[in-house]
């Protein structure tokens, strides 16, 4: 968002700009930000969800570290995934589904 943005809802929000077209603009401006911060959530949400598919694929019984999770399924994720994103994806996505094994390095598996 725009420093004259920001400027201008606090103008509005203290009752020192009335001007209906600013305020117009201002709305437009927010509305466009919502939307791509939701468009860029989704995305980020359709990413998991494949790496979810691939990693789930390669996860079983036996306990894997991240980067032996990571290495199994490389080839078969999508471009940009790092094994941070596999761990991320584990820890806060998936947690329901996989054990962690508390170790250096910790360890993990499938329900």
């Amino acid at each position: 968002m725009k420093n004259t943005t920001i400027k201008t809802i606090y103008a509005i929000l203290t009752g020192a700009n009335t001007d209906e077209a600013e305020k117009l603009a201002v709305i437009r401006e927010l509305e466009d930000d919502l939307a791509k911060q939701a468009e860029k959530a989704s995305a980020k949400l359709d990413t998991y969800e494949t790496i979810h598919d691939v990693v789930m694929a390669h996860l079983g019984d036996k306990p894997m570290t991240v980067a032996e999770i990571f290495a199994a399924c490389e080839s078969e994720l999508p471009d940009g995934t790092t094994k941070n994103k596999v761990q991320y994806g584990l820890l806060n996505y998936w947690k329901d589904e996989v054990v962690k094994i508390e170790g250096k390095p910790n360890q993990y598996r499938r329900k």
